[in-house]
């Protein structure tokens, strides 16, 4: 939207910079770009789906426990976003993210 750097302005401008070549990312779109490419090189999305436990044995993560069963697997990746740190916690990790 325009900036209103009036002091009519709702929310009035304290602070900026601009810079008049930049772009924007929306941010479902990054997503989504990074869903096809991590399913084209063979990762499994499964949405809507809570995970509920890891099967850890020996350090390493075996499989997930999910909301609609398990998923034995060789390979997890944590890319949950905001609850990171909760999925880590069930592997035996603490991550420096709240």
């Amino acid at each position: 939207p325009q900036l209103d750097c009036s002091r009519r302005a709702r929310y009035p401008v304290l602070g900026a910079s601009w810079q008049p070549r930049a772009g924007i990312a929306h941010h479902d779109a990054v997503a989504r770009g990074f869903a096809r490419a991590a399913s084209r090189l063979g990762v499994d999305l499964i949405e809507n789906c809570e995970v509920t436990g890891l099967d850890v044995q020996g350090g390493r993560v075996l499989g997930v426990q999910t909301s609609q069963g398990y998923v034995k697997a060789a390979r997890v990746g944590c890319v949950a976003a905001g609850h990171s740190s909760v999925l880590a916690r069930m592997a035996g990790l603490r991550l420096p993210v709240e």
